[in-house]
Protein backbone atom coordinates (compact mmCIF):
# COMPACT_ATOMS: atom_id res chain seq x y z
CA UNK A 1 0.00 0.00 0.00
CA UNK A 2 1.39 3.48 -1.02
CA UNK A 3 0.20 6.79 -0.38
CA UNK A 4 1.36 10.04 -2.27
CA UNK A 5 1.33 13.32 -1.24
CA UNK A 6 1.71 16.23 -4.05
CA UNK A 7 3.80 18.90 -3.40
CA UNK A 8 4.06 22.08 -5.35
CA UNK A 9 6.12 24.69 -7.34
CA UNK A 10 5.72 28.56 -7.59
CA UNK A 11 5.17 29.39 -11.72
CA UNK A 12 7.56 31.17 -13.20
CA UNK A 13 7.16 35.01 -12.38
CA UNK A 14 6.46 37.50 -14.90
CA UNK A 15 7.18 40.84 -15.08
CA UNK A 16 5.36 42.99 -17.43
CA UNK A 17 6.59 47.01 -16.15
CA UNK A 18 8.54 47.52 -13.18
CA UNK A 19 7.79 48.37 -10.10
CA UNK A 20 9.16 49.06 -6.87
CA UNK A 21 8.32 45.75 -5.28
CA UNK A 22 9.54 44.14 -8.77
CA UNK A 23 12.93 41.79 -7.62
CA UNK A 24 16.33 43.26 -8.27
CA UNK A 25 17.96 41.72 -11.41
CA UNK A 26 21.64 40.81 -11.22
CA UNK A 27 23.19 42.86 -14.39
CA UNK A 28 25.40 40.14 -15.22
CA UNK A 29 23.09 37.18 -15.48
CA UNK A 30 19.86 38.65 -15.44
CA UNK A 31 19.12 36.67 -12.12
CA UNK A 32 16.39 37.60 -9.35
CA UNK A 33 18.15 39.03 -5.94
CA UNK A 34 16.50 36.49 -3.58
CA UNK A 35 18.14 37.80 -0.18
CA UNK A 36 21.58 38.62 1.19
CA UNK A 37 23.19 38.49 4.96
CA UNK A 38 24.17 41.28 6.87
CA UNK A 39 27.75 42.37 7.17
CA UNK A 40 29.61 39.84 8.90
CA UNK A 41 32.21 41.45 11.39
CA UNK A 42 31.63 44.58 8.79
CA UNK A 43 34.11 41.81 6.45
CA UNK A 44 32.01 39.88 4.47
CA UNK A 45 28.48 39.82 2.60
CA UNK A 46 26.74 37.07 0.86
CA UNK A 47 24.11 37.90 -1.62
CA UNK A 48 21.32 34.76 -2.53
CA UNK A 49 20.28 34.69 -6.81
CA UNK A 50 18.05 32.65 -9.02
CA UNK A 51 16.17 32.58 -12.47
CA UNK A 52 13.13 32.72 -10.37
CA UNK A 53 11.66 33.20 -6.69
CA UNK A 54 12.08 29.84 -4.47
CA UNK A 55 9.66 27.13 -4.86
CA UNK A 56 9.07 23.62 -3.12
CA UNK A 57 10.78 21.31 -5.68
CA UNK A 58 14.44 21.32 -7.49
CA UNK A 59 15.76 25.04 -7.30
CA UNK A 60 19.28 26.36 -8.93
CA UNK A 61 20.57 29.35 -6.32
CA UNK A 62 23.96 31.15 -7.64
CA UNK A 63 25.39 32.85 -4.60
CA UNK A 64 28.31 35.82 -4.71
CA UNK A 65 30.64 36.44 -1.84
CA UNK A 66 32.15 40.06 -1.71
CA UNK A 67 33.96 42.35 0.65
CA UNK A 68 31.68 44.67 2.49
CA UNK A 69 32.92 48.39 1.32
CA UNK A 70 35.73 47.05 -1.38
CA UNK A 71 33.04 44.75 -3.06
CA UNK A 72 35.37 43.27 -4.43
CA UNK A 73 34.15 39.51 -5.07
CA UNK A 74 35.80 36.50 -3.24
CA UNK A 75 35.92 33.73 -6.00
CA UNK A 76 38.20 31.33 -4.02
CA UNK A 77 36.32 30.14 -1.10
CA UNK A 78 34.93 26.62 0.28
CA UNK A 79 31.01 27.09 0.38
CA UNK A 80 29.02 24.85 2.02
CA UNK A 81 25.18 25.08 2.37
CA UNK A 82 22.87 23.18 4.76
CA UNK A 83 19.20 24.30 3.95
CA UNK A 84 17.11 24.85 7.53
CA UNK A 85 13.26 24.55 8.26
CA UNK A 86 12.67 26.33 11.88
CA UNK A 87 9.46 24.98 12.62
CA UNK A 88 9.16 25.82 16.50
CA UNK A 89 9.23 22.80 18.15
CA UNK A 90 11.65 20.68 15.45
CA UNK A 91 13.84 21.56 12.78
CA UNK A 92 14.85 20.09 9.85
CA UNK A 93 16.94 20.30 6.56
CA UNK A 94 16.03 19.20 2.60
CA UNK A 95 17.63 16.78 0.15
CA UNK A 96 20.49 18.95 -1.86
CA UNK A 97 22.72 18.04 -4.74
CA UNK A 98 25.34 19.39 -3.30
CA UNK A 99 26.25 20.61 -0.41
CA UNK A 100 29.95 22.01 -0.84
CA UNK A 101 31.41 24.41 -3.99
CA UNK A 102 35.10 24.67 -3.71
CA UNK A 103 35.72 26.73 -6.95
CA UNK A 104 33.11 29.62 -8.23
CA UNK A 105 31.88 29.76 -11.54
CA UNK A 106 31.47 33.37 -13.48
CA UNK A 107 32.46 34.60 -9.43
CA UNK A 108 29.35 32.75 -8.36
CA UNK A 109 28.67 29.27 -6.40
CA UNK A 110 25.92 27.21 -7.60
CA UNK A 111 23.57 25.13 -5.09
CA UNK A 112 20.58 23.00 -5.55
CA UNK A 113 18.33 22.43 -2.86
CA UNK A 114 14.92 20.68 -2.92
CA UNK A 115 12.40 22.24 -0.83
CA UNK A 116 9.82 19.98 0.46
CA UNK A 117 7.45 22.48 2.03
CA UNK A 118 6.58 26.20 1.97
CA UNK A 119 7.18 29.00 4.34
CA UNK A 120 4.34 29.37 6.96
CA UNK A 121 3.56 31.62 9.65
CA UNK A 122 4.84 28.92 11.40
CA UNK A 123 7.58 27.31 9.83
CA UNK A 124 10.00 29.33 8.06
CA UNK A 125 13.23 28.55 6.22
CA UNK A 126 17.19 29.77 6.11
CA UNK A 127 20.09 29.14 4.13
CA UNK A 128 23.00 28.56 6.55
CA UNK A 129 26.47 28.82 4.69
CA UNK A 130 29.77 28.24 5.96
CA UNK A 131 32.78 30.38 3.51
CA UNK A 132 36.12 29.24 4.14
CA UNK A 133 38.49 32.29 3.40
CA UNK A 134 41.74 31.91 3.23
CA UNK A 135 42.19 29.93 7.03
CA UNK A 136 39.35 32.01 8.24
CA UNK A 137 35.82 30.40 8.88
CA UNK A 138 32.64 32.97 8.35
CA UNK A 139 29.05 31.55 9.03
CA UNK A 140 25.98 33.24 7.48
CA UNK A 141 22.29 32.33 7.74
CA UNK A 142 20.08 34.05 5.51
CA UNK A 143 16.32 34.00 5.97
CA UNK A 144 14.60 33.19 2.46
CA UNK A 145 10.60 32.70 1.73
CA UNK A 146 9.89 29.02 -0.26
CA UNK A 147 6.92 29.55 -2.36
CA UNK A 148 4.12 27.04 -2.73
CA UNK A 149 3.14 26.04 -6.15
CA UNK A 150 0.03 25.66 -8.61
CA UNK A 151 0.94 23.18 -10.24
CA UNK A 152 3.13 20.45 -8.47
CA UNK A 153 6.80 19.47 -9.53
CA UNK A 154 7.77 17.47 -6.33
CA UNK A 155 6.02 14.48 -5.59
CA UNK A 156 6.54 12.28 -1.87
CA UNK A 157 5.59 8.83 -1.87
CA UNK A 158 6.04 6.50 0.71
CA UNK A 159 6.21 2.58 0.44
CA UNK A 160 4.31 1.60 3.47
CA UNK A 161 5.97 -2.09 3.31
CA UNK A 162 9.22 -0.71 4.20
CA UNK A 163 8.35 2.92 5.49
CA UNK A 164 10.57 4.33 2.86
CA UNK A 165 9.82 8.05 1.83
CA UNK A 166 11.10 9.15 -1.82
CA UNK A 167 11.28 12.52 -2.86
CA UNK A 168 11.23 12.81 -6.87
CA UNK A 169 11.61 16.32 -7.89
CA UNK A 170 11.00 17.16 -11.90
CA UNK A 171 13.87 19.91 -13.16
CA UNK A 172 13.51 19.41 -17.06
CA UNK A 173 11.37 20.69 -19.44
CA UNK A 174 11.63 24.18 -17.51
CA UNK A 175 10.66 25.57 -21.27
CA UNK A 176 8.88 23.29 -22.54
CA UNK A 177 7.96 23.50 -26.57
CA UNK A 178 6.16 21.48 -29.42
CA UNK A 179 8.86 18.19 -30.13
CA UNK A 180 10.85 16.39 -28.06
CA UNK A 181 12.38 17.49 -25.07
CA UNK A 182 14.57 16.39 -22.38
CA UNK A 183 12.98 15.45 -18.99
CA UNK A 184 14.67 15.24 -15.94
CA UNK A 185 13.92 14.26 -11.91
CA UNK A 186 15.88 14.37 -8.94
CA UNK A 187 15.28 11.63 -6.51
CA UNK A 188 16.15 11.58 -2.70
CA UNK A 189 14.78 9.82 0.16
CA UNK A 190 14.41 10.52 3.93
CA UNK A 191 16.92 9.03 6.37
CA UNK A 192 16.65 11.37 9.03
CA UNK A 193 15.96 14.73 10.18
CA UNK A 194 19.24 16.48 8.79
CA UNK A 195 19.98 13.36 6.01
CA UNK A 196 18.37 13.26 2.56
CA UNK A 197 20.54 11.25 0.23
CA UNK A 198 20.16 10.73 -3.54
CA UNK A 199 18.45 7.52 -4.33
CA UNK A 200 20.09 5.96 -7.45
CA UNK A 201 19.67 2.51 -9.24
CA UNK A 202 15.56 3.15 -9.74
CA UNK A 203 13.98 2.48 -12.89
CA UNK A 204 11.10 4.01 -14.55
CA UNK A 205 8.58 3.95 -17.11
CA UNK A 206 6.76 7.41 -18.49
CA UNK A 207 3.45 8.13 -19.77
CA UNK A 208 2.72 11.54 -21.36
CA UNK A 209 -1.32 12.66 -21.56
CA UNK A 210 -3.02 15.65 -23.07
CA UNK A 211 -6.59 15.46 -21.08
CA UNK A 212 -7.96 18.22 -23.39
CA UNK A 213 -7.60 15.80 -26.39
CA UNK A 214 -8.34 12.39 -25.42
CA UNK A 215 -4.53 11.15 -26.53
CA UNK A 216 -0.89 10.54 -25.63
CA UNK A 217 2.26 11.11 -27.75
CA UNK A 218 4.97 8.54 -28.98
CA UNK A 219 8.59 8.08 -29.26
CA UNK A 220 8.87 8.52 -25.52
CA UNK A 221 12.42 7.63 -23.66
CA UNK A 222 11.82 6.43 -19.75
CA UNK A 223 14.18 8.14 -17.82
CA UNK A 224 17.05 6.29 -16.75
CA UNK A 225 19.81 6.85 -14.05
CA UNK A 226 22.87 9.41 -14.77
CA UNK A 227 24.58 9.17 -10.94
CA UNK A 228 23.85 11.63 -8.00
CA UNK A 229 19.95 10.82 -7.52
CA UNK A 230 19.52 12.07 -11.54
CA UNK A 231 17.34 10.73 -14.33
CA UNK A 232 17.27 12.04 -17.70
CA UNK A 233 14.90 11.14 -20.44
CA UNK A 234 12.76 12.53 -23.21
CA UNK A 235 9.23 13.83 -23.73
CA UNK A 236 7.38 14.18 -26.88
CA UNK A 237 4.95 16.64 -26.85
CA UNK A 238 2.92 16.61 -30.32
CA UNK A 239 0.88 20.28 -30.02
CA UNK A 240 0.74 22.87 -26.98
CA UNK A 241 -1.49 22.96 -24.29
CA UNK A 242 -2.03 21.11 -20.86
CA UNK A 243 -0.13 17.85 -20.49
CA UNK A 244 0.26 15.42 -17.78
CA UNK A 245 3.11 13.46 -17.25
CA UNK A 246 2.91 10.38 -15.14
CA UNK A 247 5.79 8.51 -14.17
CA UNK A 248 5.95 5.08 -12.61
CA UNK A 249 8.95 4.49 -10.19
CA UNK A 250 10.56 0.75 -9.57
CA UNK A 251 12.97 -0.34 -7.61
CA UNK A 252 14.39 -4.30 -8.42
CA UNK A 253 11.32 -4.38 -10.36
CA UNK A 254 8.97 -3.76 -8.06
CA UNK A 255 6.90 -0.70 -8.24
CA UNK A 256 7.27 1.71 -5.09
CA UNK A 257 5.30 4.66 -5.90
CA UNK A 258 4.69 7.04 -9.11
CA UNK A 259 4.28 10.70 -10.11
CA UNK A 260 2.16 13.35 -11.58
CA UNK A 261 3.17 16.17 -13.66
CA UNK A 262 0.99 18.61 -15.13
CA UNK A 263 3.25 21.18 -17.76
CA UNK A 264 1.41 23.43 -19.87
CA UNK A 265 2.91 25.96 -22.96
Amino acid sequence: MKTLLYLGVFTTLMFSCKKDSDPVLDPDDNLIEIAKSNSVDGLYQIKILSGEALYVGYNTLKVELKKVGSGEVISNASVSLVPMMDMGTMMHSCPIESNLVETSENNKYTFRPTFVMPSTDMASWALNFTAVIGNESTLFKVPIEVKEPEEPKLVMFEDIDNSKKYFIALTEPASPSIGVNDIKVAVYTKKSMMEWPAVDGLSFTIEPWMPSMDHGSPNNVAPVSMGAGLYQGEVNFTMSGEWEIKLEAFENENKIGEAMYTISF
